[in-house]
This record gives structure tokens, C-alpha cells and sequence, in this order.
């Protein structure tokens, strides 16, 4: 009791068939920037933004979700793409795992404070 089931195991047991009902399990994330960058530039950052997702999701980027990242740039200060997208990556993985913490549970479907207490789970909880 109080634990969610672990959606890639179930998958891979082909206990799921189909989506979870209702297609709502998609993560809308985006990365931001002052940085200079050219279009193709800013699409670097939105594809290793991805890796935010997939650090902290999973399953992700399945049929069943339409999980997407977008980049922005304001053009305003020159910056290191790597680096940019790097930290991209880990601010889009902080922000998953502070949505999650603070979500509350609806339709009687229950959120991890929810199963944890009002406190919600302890940080090492929620990122094991």
C-alpha cells in the first residue's frame, strides 16, 4: 500500500495494452534562455532538455504520452550551447520532480503527497 506501480514494468509484463484511459500523461517542459542562439541553436537545447525528461520519467516519449520539450532564446548575451542545454537538462529534471511534490492528487487518482503525507516525500524518496 502507497505506492505507485511502476508504469515500464507493467508495460513490459503486458499488462497494458492500451493508454491509461484518457490520453493524459504528457509533460509539457521548456527551456529558456537570454543566450544568442540561431534557430538551429535553440532546437539543440529543446533536444537535450529532453534529457531532463528521461532522467526523471519513465516511461517517456511513448505512444501513450506526448511529452515535448521547447526552447526559447532572447538573443540578448553570448553562451555556450553545451552548456546551456546542460543546464537545460537539469532545470527541466528539478522542475518534473517539484511538480510531482507538489502535486495533489484528482479524481481519485493519488499524488505522491497524497501517499507520503501532507509533507510530501523526502527528496531521496522522490528521485530513487
Amino acid at each position: 500500500p502507497g505506492r505507485f506501480a511502476d508504469s515500464a514494468a507493467q508495460m513490459q509484463a503486458g499488462k497494458v495494452k492500451r493508454a491509461f484511459g484518457v490520453p493524459a500523461n504528457t509533460t509539457l517542459a521548456v527551456v529558456a534562455t537570454n543566450a544568442a542562439f540561431s534557430k538551429v541553436q535553440v532546437t539543440k537545447v529543446a533536444q537535450m532538455g529532453h534529457l531532463g525528461l528521461a532522467r526523471v520519467l519513465e516511461p517517456v516519449h511513448t505512444t501513450l504520452d506526448g511529452d515535448v520539450v521547447f526552447a526559447l532564446a532572447t538573443g540578448k548575451v553570448e553562451a555556450d550551447l553545451n552548456t546551456v542545454g546542460m543546464v537545460g537538462a537539469a532545470c527541466v529534471a528539478e522542475a518534473v520532480l517539484r511538480g510531482a511534490r507538489s502535486a495533489r492528487g484528482l479524481g481519485g487518482v493519488p499524488a505522491a503527497r497524497d501517499l507520503a503525507g501532507e509533507a510530501g516525500p523526502r527528496a531521496t524518496d522522490a528521485e530513487a
